[in-house]
């Protein structure tokens, strides 16, 4: 009698796939407090988590506050408040519709530098954790490199970058991620995004952008986020 061993499951966390769905700019140099662009998430599913990075230039205290993703409140899971600069990741689980807006806001209209959004679909049996994240303000040069951060197995990182008073071209250059987007805001202001899937760990994950322009007379920041 043929004997047929029972079938292997990988215990522990479920695994995680994740995929860029896309960005929207916002380039009025004189923006609004709130900011909605459609996106299309794909297929419905109960596993499906959406990652939302925010970014905007905005000339006084108010932070990034809220964001829905087709209808449902997203968590703030990380906020970078920069001189005149603000960013932040919100994550939400949804599990129905296809097309529809991301809806993001701030308590009064900014000054000057526009909105960009960028959206991520996460596939996982359960809500993805973040295990490790980073947000640095002011840094006043073309490049930053960072070796500080940890993904574990089975992890995926996004990491969004910005300039403020951009000049020269209007180009990013990532190491050890891949760039998913890389437009201007405004004639002054870009923002670019990347991000990796990995299989096995990372311990310290090495990453670096460089901003072929100049950031003179103004700032840049850097955030960046690990789900597992």
């Amino acid at each position: 009698m043929l004997l047929v061993p029972p079938p292997l499951f990988r215990s522990g966390t479920p695994a995680l796939t994740l995929t860029y769905i896309g960005s929207a700019r916002d380039t009025a140099n004189s923006g609004n407090a709130t900011v909605t662009r459609s996106f299309d998430f794909g297929a419905a599913s109960a596993n499906r988590h959406i990652l939302v990075i925010a970014s905007m230039s905005y000339f006084n205290a108010d932070p990034i506050a809220t964001c829905t993703i087709l209808g449902v409140s997203a968590t703030l899971i990380k906020h970078n408040t920069a001189n005149a600069e603000k960013q932040a990741a919100f994550l939400a689980t949804v599990p129905s519709g296809s097309v529809g807006n991301v809806v993001v806001s701030t308590a009064a209209a900014q000054s000057l530098g526009g909105w960009a959004i960028d959206c991520y679909r996460i596939d996982k049996g359960t809500l993805p954790v973040m295990v490790d994240s980073e947000g640095v303000t002011n840094h006043t040069t073309q490049n930053y490199s960072n070796s500080g951060i940890v993904v574990p197995s089975d992890g995926g990182i996004v990491v969004a970058s910005r300039s403020g008073y951009w000049g020269g071209a209007r180009t990013f250059t990532w190491t050890g991620l891949t760039e998913n987007s890389d437009a201007a805001r405004t004639t002054s202001y870009g923002a670019t995004v990347a991000s990796q899937k990995f299989d096995s760990g990372q311990n310290p994950l090495n990453i670096g952008v460089n901003c072929s322009g100049s950031i003179s007379g103004g700032s840049a920041a850097f955030i960046a986020v690990c789900l597992q």
